[in-house]
């Protein structure tokens, strides 16, 4: 017998093949993301008149959005729930500035520290490459800005600091000292009236030294996500909150983290919620936007995700009557906030015909064509309150949608509306099935009948014998066999646990084509590249 050498190559078994493939199909499955259920908080972002200056901070007052850019030029514009109207230029800034803090209170837009380089600007009285304490404000009307007037310095300039204001109060927290140095802890507050920004006062400091976060205030109190903690170097997702009053501000309080590290986020609150949109992680930037419930008593609900902002990270966005406007590199966007609108649970649960519960059957809650949210029963979603949405729940295997519970009804879609925390059940329907085989020396007949009354026949021209793991009996007889199956054994589609065979049913309806797409690409290059390296083989 011919031998071959040791270092010969052997030919990849069909069965490694295979082996592989399906692991490569099982890790697809296993990188798809899982769904949040939630009600969408905002509605659609629409893009509206563009803005092309650098870095702006705005501030909204009276139906109009005032912007102060980077090097000091101003423009304003009219805001509605159609958008933004024409922008006009106003009254430059006093000073070459950058990365202020603006808030506008009582028709009057006041501005805090910032950077201003004395060496390239004398008309900055602040040291080379420090942040200054020159603090101006305007009145603000229809016509733009007025004139500016400078006002009482904040005691410790900050760049990237964040300032809110509540009641007749401005607070402010955290910055950056001095370029590339380590942030600040300080909190400052002051009276703000039409006379400007009256005595700062040192108040409670924050728990942290802090830059490029963000700060909002509703309720009586503040609240500042996210930030960095070594200039940019370290980000955090910690939220914390305080009381803020006349005699500053109260205790620092830790309440839920931010789904990721941020900075640089763009947060305002609005009708007793918070927003913070976009912002940048150790990834880059991001175009996320999460909404948190801002309790009575201080703290903030869990954070849910909602619809991202369309174009990379905003510079700087503002809340009017209802709506949030978003200034980014030229672009601008707005989106209606529906956080007042009450909401209710809608509750999805499974049985079969019999009254079981099953649970792992994939729902998608669906709203004007798109997906607002799917899960797995038993599943609950956010409406809100009188708005129409279809829901579905998806048949998997041999086992299919029936009827809906309450209706009888056999759509498996059907259309929602509710005002009030509803539960509905879709009942699943598994086949149940008996298997029959007879032969004769000319032939075979193997005879499938299921209780959905589908019946296949199939007939060979050779002896053939059907096994099952739900045997109940098997009887042979000279050149006879008969094999049949308990019809009263259950085909019970097993429960899927876990999103990810949640996402293999939807994939199997076609719910979430883009992952299907995904996976079917995986699929397809994973057997090119084995295909490749056996031809290689040879």
């Amino acid at each position: 017998m011919k031998s071959f050498p040791s270092n010969s190559r052997s030919r990849a078994s069909p069965g490694s093949v295979l082996l592989l493939t399906s692991l490569l199909f099982i890790a697809a499955f296993a990188i798809l993301p899982p769904s949040t259920a939630h009600a969408e908080n905002l509605g659609s972002w629409t893009q509206t008149t563009s803005y092309y200056g650098p870095a702006p901070v705005c501030v909204t007052s009276g139906g109009y959005i005032y912007c102060v850019e980077a090097g000091g030029a101003t423009y304003y514009a009219p805001v509605s729930s159609s958008g933004v109207g024409n922008w006009g230029q106003s009254t430059s800034y006093p000073l070459h500035i950058s990365d202020e803090s603006c808030v506008a209170y009582g028709g009057y837009i006041y501005c805090i520290s910032g950077s201003c380089d004395s060496t390239a600007y004398p008309d900055c009285k602040s040291p080379a490459q420090a942040p200054t304490t020159q603090d101006y404000y305007a009145p603000l009307s229809p016509s733009g800005i007025g004139t500016w007037v400078q006002t009482s310095s904040i005691p410790i300039g900050g760049m990237y600091l964040s300032c809110a204001v509540a009641q007749s109060y401005v607070y402010c927290v955290g910055g950056e000292e001095t370029t590339g140095t380590l942030p600040s802890n300080h909190v400052d507050y002051a009276p703000l009236s039409a006379s400007g920004i009256g005595h700062w006062t040192a108040t409670t400091t924050y728990p942290n030294p802090m830059d490029y976060h963000y700060c909002a205030t509703f309720g009586g109190y503040i609240y500042c996500i996210g930030g960095a903690t070594k200039s940019g170097s370290t980000i955090v997702n910690s939220t914390y909150y305080a009381a803020v009053s006349s005699s500053g501000v109260g205790t620092w309080t830790e309440t839920v983290d931010y789904p990721n590290e941020i900075q640089s986020e763009q947060c305002l609150a609005s009708s007793g919620y918070l927003y913070c949109v976009g912002g940048y992680s150790y990834h880059g930037s991001t175009t996320a936007v999460y909404y948190s419930e801002a309790s009575p008593g201080g703290g903030i609900g869990s954070w849910n995700s909602t619809i991202s902002y369309p174009k990379g990270s905003p510079f700087s966005c503002t809340t009017s009557s209802g709506y949030i406007y978003c200034l980014g590199n030229s672009s601008v966007y707005y989106a209606q906030v529906l956080a007042a609108q009450p909401t209710s649970t809608l509750t999805i649960s499974t049985t079969d015909t019999n009254g079981n519960r099953l649970s792992g059957y994939y729902a998608v809650l669906n709203q004007s064509g798109s997906m607002v949210a799917n899960g797995t029963t038993t599943a609950t979603f956010t409406l809100n309150n009188n708005q129409v949405y279809t829901v579905q729940v998806d048949s998997y295997g041999s086992c299919h949608f029936d009827y809906w519970a309450d209706t009888g009804s056999t759509t498996f879609y059907r259309v929602v509306s509710i005002s009030s925390n509803t539960s509905y059940t879709a009942v699943i329907g598994c086949s149940t099935a008996s298997t029959s085989t007879s032969s004769s020396s000319s032939s075979s007949t193997i005879t499938t009948s299921r209780s959905s009354s589908t019946s296949i026949t199939n007939t060979t021209s050779t002896s053939s014998v059907t096994t099952s793991s739900s045997l109940h009996s098997s009887n042979t007889t000279g050149n006879k066999t008969t094999t049949s199956i308990d019809s009263t054994s259950s085909l019970t589609q097993p429960r899927v646990t876990n999103t990810h065979l949640a996402t293999t049913n939807a994939l199997s309806n076609g719910s979430i084509s883009f992952y299907a797409a995904i996976v079917a690409a995986g699929i397809v290059i994973a057997i090119i590249t084995v295909l490749g390296l056996m031809m290689r083989r040879y």
